[in-house]
């Protein structure tokens, strides 16, 4: 994933994070459901979004789902001012 930060919450200027909700995990998986929400005033995307990674039988690590950068680029996301 490319290092880019998630932008301060548009509402209040606060500093956003990815917050995981839940987690997951099977014989060979581990997932995590997360969102991106402002620490301050709690504002939130509307959706929750989803990474899982898998080991493989060789023991490499393989990433099965990752909306890391789909979810940072919607939070990141502004309208444009002309």
């Amino acid at each position: 994933m490319n290092e880019i930060k998630l932008k301060p919450c548009p509402f209040c200027g606060s500093e956003a994070q990815f917050k995981t909700i839940s987690n997951k995990s099977g014989n060979q998986s581990v997932g995590f459901e997360f969102e991106i929400s402002c620490v301050k005033c709690g504002v939130m995307l509307p959706k929750r979004y989803s990474v899982e990674f898998q080991l493989s039988n060789s023991g490499v690590i393989k990433p099965i789902t990752d909306h890391r950068m789909t979810a940072l680029e919607a939070w990141n996301r502004r309208a444009d001012n002309g």
